[in-house]
Formats: C-alpha cells, structure tokens, sequence
C-alpha cells in the first residue's frame, strides 16, 4: 500500500465479488501491482506479480487484464459491513470516473475527425461541407456536452443527497459508455481507409471505448441497475464527493416561467387536445400556439417588443421541460424560433 499512496507501485480494483467471480477483468489489470477487492464480507488487498498478469497483446494497449484473483496471496483490511459499503462506494466512485474517461474519449475522438474534414477534400470540397460528415459529428458533439453536464450533475446531486443519485451513477457511465463507442465508429468512418490504419489514433479511440465500457460487462445492464435503483429501492454506498461549486439549481426566473408555462398548460389542454397531442408534428394545434403567443409564452426567448419575455437560456430550458412534461409537440415552435433568432440577429 505504501507504494500505491507514493506512486511507484499500481493498484486496481476487482469489480464483482472475488468468492462469486474469481477469474475477472480488471482495469489497469494489465500493470497492477496491488488490487483492492470484496471478498465476502472482507475487503482484501492482493498481490500481483508480474508472471499472474494476464494481458494479451491488442491493438487498442488499453491496460485491462484478466485476473485469477482467489488464486493470488490475499491480506484482509478489513471486515464487515461497513468496510464494505465502503469499498461498494468506491466502485460507484470509479463509475463515475469512468463516465467522465469515456466522455473526453469521445470529445477527443469528434475532435480528431472535425480536424481531418477540415483538411480532406473529395470532389474539390472539404469533406467537412457535407453534411453527411458535419451533422453526425455536430451531434455527437452535442451528446458528448450532454454526458460531461451529466455526470457533473450527478456529482452535485450526490452532494447534496438528492435522491436520484444513485441511480444517475449508473445511467450517467451508461451514456458516456454507448456515446463513446458511438462516437469512436464515426470518428473511424469519417477517416474512412485511413482510419483502419494504425497510423492514425483514431482506431486508438474507436478500440478503446468499446473496451473501457465492456470491462464492468454490457453497458445494457446498467440501465437494469438504474431501474432497480428507482423503482425497487435497491440501495447504493455513494462516495464522499466533498463540497461542490458547480450549481445546477436554473434559478428563481426559470421557476416561476416553468410554473407560469405549467398553469397555461392545466388551464388550456382539455381531454380532446390532449388526444390530439403527439411528439410528431401532427401534434400541432394553431389555436393552442395563438394562446401561448398572446400570454407571451411561445417565444419567451424574444424580447419583449417581439412578443418575449427576454427569458433567459436557463428559463428557456425549464419551459422546454414543461412542454415535454405535457406532450406538447415544440416541433413547430422549435423551427419558427430558429428562424425568429436569425431575423432578429441578423435583419
């Protein structure tokens, strides 16, 4: 332990339960020195040497190995259940640190192929103008922004001991983990042959995230974890995260516009509105978007001589979520205001 805590030796974590799984993977299994582990109800520190370690030469040099861990020398540190709770937060604590892995992965990986469409040309065009290349990688840029916000959010609510925590770690390294692979496939495609090319370090990343998301089994099964976290209670040992500066509270406007946007809809949508309503733009209804124009709620982003309430980006997205809360398509509202943006931008 000693050469963990001053760096000159490496410790890993054993994911599951060494008396259930003893053969696992592991990462950073590839250079461990020391693996810290749940081993009934001990916690165990176990030995490695070089000669147990089970890497096999890949491509992606990615640090993970498999490890025999009930065959190796093992010494308890110690028993019982709060030595194990809080080994049980520690393993949520590297999801967490996974997520956030795997989300500057996939940033790196969009980054990687944004640079290279801005230098490769087909058909006397940069790549890049097309939006066959452009759009995905914009949307993946997007979901990548979305899943670092996430998994701060999750370390702000697990500060202040919101309830959704627990649930959050797991959904949180789920999308980072399906954005990552996601990411790295069109990062690879947007190289095209070149990125089947070991000359290029977008097959790093492309490797790499479908590996760094496997180790802890399919990402799939998180979302299992996630719903048995909500709605059959199953507890969770949360980490220490400590104090937290980041504030994701929208503020007292976006709370009184979302309350004001709520009542408008619980006055307004009556049982055959309610039937029309749809996600799609058959959702539509031009009579129920006059009404919402005239209480200057359609477009609060607008000024107020444009019909707005110069609502701010945070009020905007608590509004946003009131729609979604009602069913209430914002199809065509999104594309007006999109438009609505540019005229008062720009003329």
């Amino acid at each position: 332990l000693a050469g963990v805590v001053d760096g000159s030796a490496v410790a890993s974590l054993a994911l599951r339960d060494v008396v259930d799984h003893s053969l696992q993977w592991l990462p950073g299994g590839a250079q461990a020195d020391l693996v810290l582990a749940r081993r009934g109800e001990d916690i165990v520190a176990i030995a490695v040497s070089e000669i147990d370690r089970k890497a096999e030469d890949n491509l992606a040099a990615n640090g993970i190995g498999e490890l025999d861990l009930g065959k190796l020398p093992a010494t308890v540190l110690a028993s019982g259940q709060q030595a194990v709770e809080t080994f049980a937060s520690g393993l949520e604590e590297w999801k967490l640190l996974t997520a956030l892995a795997l989300n500057g992965l996939a940033r790196e990986a969009v980054r990687l192929a944004a640079a290279y469409a801005c230098e490769r040309q087909a058909f006397g065009q940069f790549i890049g103008t097309f939006q066959a290349i452009s759009h995905p990688l914009a949307n993946f840029q997007v979901e990548v922004e979305g899943g670092k916000h996430f998994a701060w959010k999750v370390i702000h609510e697990i500060s202040v001991g919101d309830e959704s925590a627990a649930a959050n770690v797991s959904l949180a390294l789920w999308w980072n983990a399906q954005t990552a692979v996601r990411a790295g496939i069109q990062g690879l495609r947007t190289f095209g042959g070149y990125g089947l090319t070991t000359e290029y370090d977008i097959h790093l990343y492309n490797l790499r995230a479908k590996a760094w998301g496997l180790i802890l089994g399919d990402p799939a099964r998180l979302l299992e974890e996630a719903g048995r976290r909500i709605y059959a209670g199953e507890a969770a040992a949360l980490p220490d995260v400590g104090p937290v500066s980041i504030d994701f509270d929208l503020g007292e406007e976006a709370e009184s516009l979302a309350r004001e946007t709520d009542a408008f809809f619980q006055k307004t949508l009556t049982p055959e509105l309610k039937a029309h309503a749809h996600y799609s733009w058959d959702g539509h209804h031009p009579e129920v978007h006059r009404k919402l124009a005239e209480a200057r709620l359609l477009f609060p982003e607008l000024p107020p001589e444009k019909g707005g309430r110069a609502a701010s980006p945070y009020a905007s997205h608590a509004v946003a979520s009131v729609w979604e809360e009602h069913g209430w398509t914002g199809h065509a509202k999104g594309t007006t205001m999109m438009v609505a943006a540019m005229i008062d931008k720009f003329g």
